[in-house]
C-alpha cells in the first residue's frame, strides 16, 4: 500500500487559495494579451491608413463610416483623428505592458511561494 502525505487542513487551505489566485491571474494575463494584440493591431492599421491617405492630393473628397452612413470629412480632420487614435493606442499598449509584466510577476511570485509550501509539507 502507498502511504500518503497528510496534510494540515490550514496548510492545505493555503494551498488551495495560492492555486485559485494562480488560475485568476492566469486569467487576467490572458485577457491582458488579447487586449495588448487588439490595440497593437489598431495601431498598425491606423498607421498604414494615415500612410495611404497621406500620399492623396488635397482637395479630394473623403468620406468616413458613421454607423450606416458616411460623412463628407476634410482630410485634414480624418487625419488628425487618426494621429489622435494612434497616439490613445500607443498609450493602451504601454499601459497593458506594464500590466502584463506585473501580473507575471506577481504569478512568478505565488507559484514560488505554492512551491516552497508544498516542499515544506512534503518534508
Amino acid at each position: 500500500m502507498s502511504k500518503g502525505i497528510q496534510i494540515p487542513p490550514e496548510q492545505f487551505q493555503e494551498i488551495q487559495k495560492l492555486g485559485i489566485q494562480i488560475s485568476q491571474i492566469n486569467m487576467e494575463i490572458n485577457q491582458t494579451a488579447a487586449k495588448l494584440w487588439y490595440h497593437g493591431k489598431e495601431v498598425k492599421k491606423s498607421n498604414i491608413v494615415l500612410k495611404e491617405i497621406s500620399q492623396i492630393p488635397d482637395g479630394v473628397t473623403m468620406y468616413r463610416a458613421v454607423g450606416r452612413m458616411f460623412l463628407h470629412t476634410p482630410q485634414k480632420l480624418v487625419k488628425e483623428q487618426l494621429e489622435n487614435k494612434i497616439t490613445e493606442d500607443e498609450k493602451e499598449v504601454s499601459s497593458l505592458d506594464q500590466k502584463q509584466q506585473y501580473l507575471t510577476k506577481q504569478k512568478t511570485e505565488m507559484e514560488k511561494s505554492l512551491r516552497e509550501l508544498v516542499a515544506m509539507i512534503t518534508k
